[in-house]
C-alpha cells in the first residue's frame, strides 16, 4: 500500500470514530443529560481536531454551559436532564 492509501484509511477510521462518538451523543442524552454529554461529545470532537488536551475540556464546559443556558434559560427549551438533573 502506498502512502496515500493509509492516509485515505486513517481519515476513513477518524470519520468512523467521530460517527461513534455522534451516537453515542444522542443514546447519552436522556439518561446522562444534556450538559455532561455535550460536555463529553464537544470535548471528544474538539481534540480530535487536534486542540490540545486542556483547551478541548475547556471548550466542551464553554460551549455545553453556554447552549444550556442560551436554549434553557433564555428560550425556556426542555433539554435532556439526565441522571444529574441538568
Amino acid at each position: 500500500a502506498d502512502e496515500s492509501d493509509l492516509i485515505n484509511l486513517e481519515l476513513f477510521l477518524e470519520i468512523i470514530f467521530i460517527t461513534i462518538v455522534l451516537i453515542a451523543y444522542a443514546y447519552a442524552l436522556p439518561v446522562v443529560g444534556f450538559v455532561l454529554s455535550t460536555l463529553i461529545a464537544t470535548f471528544i470532537l474538539a481534540w480530535r481536531l487536534g486542540v490540545e488536551v486542556f483547551k478541548a475540556i475547556i471548550f466542551g464546559i464553554t460551549v455545553s454551559f453556554t447552549i444550556y443556558f442560551l436554549f434553557h434559560s433564555i428560550l425556556g427549551l426542555s433539554l435532556a436532564r439526565g441522571v444529574f438533573g441538568f
